[in-house]
């Protein structure tokens, strides 16, 4: 009790800061510390030319993100300020292949930035392109090389040329035309089909699909239709991708197995398959999944690899079909001459 008038008196004369002057120097001190590290972002890629926005913000990204024309600004950019342009606060963008096979070659001092982890979509387990830690990224390549390139799957030829004779019988069964009927055919639709056959026949050992039924099959092209947008954002903001992987948001955000739509229900089918080649009675076969787990691939990263096929493996290869066909049959010139040298192979039975 007598040290109560002791601590009163050394409690004398100190002044006590009001609330509002704390939180005022708070918000001073949080602003001070944002345009430092604004101003250390500037100048770290100031030698980088850009859009003026790009060199502060996140702002310009967003807004082109949000358009869906980031493909088309970002080779604007290139094309006005050269072949390495800023867009980001710590964003630079290039159209250069020289460089782009410099950072891509084996053993290249250059690492995955924060970008890759928003194509992750198996909360807790990177695939391969998301996986961002060098020793996991590489032993998984190493594991999973002889699937890609088709060593361990001695029916790689015939499933290109099975689902190219089902593409060619679904257009002379219900696309071809005839002198008194015009059928119109939206070709972009069917090379995805071949490819998606393509690809879940190498990858499971049986197609989807697709041409045979003439049908989005598992609704796919939805589903990317839904999934990309989302990509697109979590891959441009770095923080949202990490506030997805909070395990209480996950559960509420992130796609599951059990869904039935969307990213979650491709999760789900590509489980089932994969769920086949464990256990007992399990399924063998000599293709991509098969050759993943010969390599070691457990249950579960052969699932997440297996949504990755059909996601990854499918549209790159259609994008580059469906350009060549229309360069073809935009220039005249070129598509005749395509036209002379097939009827002339055909005539001689060289076509297989």
């Amino acid at each position: 009790m007598s040290a109560t008038p002791v601590m009163i008196e050394a409690l004398h004369g100190i002044s006590i800061v009001p609330f509002q002057k704390a939180v005022i120097i708070l918000g001073a001190c949080a602003a001070l510390a944002i345009v430092i590290q604004y101003l250390t972002d500037y100048s770290r890629l100031q030698h980088f030319k850009g859009p003026w926005l790009a060199r502060f913000s996140k702002v310009w990204m967003m807004k082109h993100t949000y358009l869906g024309d980031m493909h088309e600004a970002v080779a604007e950019v290139c094309e006005n300020y050269g072949p390495l342009a800023r867009i980001g606060p710590n964003d630079v963008v290039t159209n250069d292949a020289d460089l782009r096979r410099r950072m891509s070659a084996i053993r290249s001092p250059y690492t995955k930035s924060e970008w890759y982890s928003g194509t992750q979509f198996d909360p807790g387990m990177n695939h391969v392109f998301s996986e961002r830690d060098e020793v996991r990224h590489r032993d998984l390549r190493n594991r999973m090389s002889s699937g890609y390139s088709g060593l361990e799957n001695p029916y790689l030829e015939e499933s290109v040329d099975d689902r190219l004779e089902d593409l060619t019988n679904l257009v002379r069964a219900k696309y071809t035309s005839t002198d008194k009927v015009i059928k119109r055919v939206d070709f972009g639709r069917l090379a995805q089909y071949l490819t998606l056959d393509i690809i879940t026949d190498m990858a499971f050992g049986e197609p989807a699909g697709f041409l045979s039924e003439d049908d989005d099959q598992f609704q796919y092209l939805e589903i990317m239709s839904q999934a990309l947008p989302k990509f697109e954002w979590v891959s441009c903001l770095s923080w949202l991708n990490r506030l997805m992987q909070n395990p209480i948001v996950s559960r509420l955000v992130n796609p599951s197995p059990e869904d039935k739509h969307g990213v979650g229900y491709l999760m789900g089918i590509a489980k089932q398959m994969v769920a086949r080649r464990f256990g007992s009675g399990k399924e063998v076969k000599q293709d991509m999944l098969g050759s993943y787990i010969n390599h070691g691939l457990s249950q579960r990263e052969a699932e997440t690899e297996a949504v990755l096929n059909i996601m990854a493996g499918s549209d790159t290869t259609v994008a580059a079909l469906r350009s060549i066909v229309l360069f073809i049959i935009s220039n005249p010139q070129v598509y005749r001459k395509l036209q002379e040298e097939l009827d002339t192979a055909a005539s001689k039975h060289l076509l297989t």
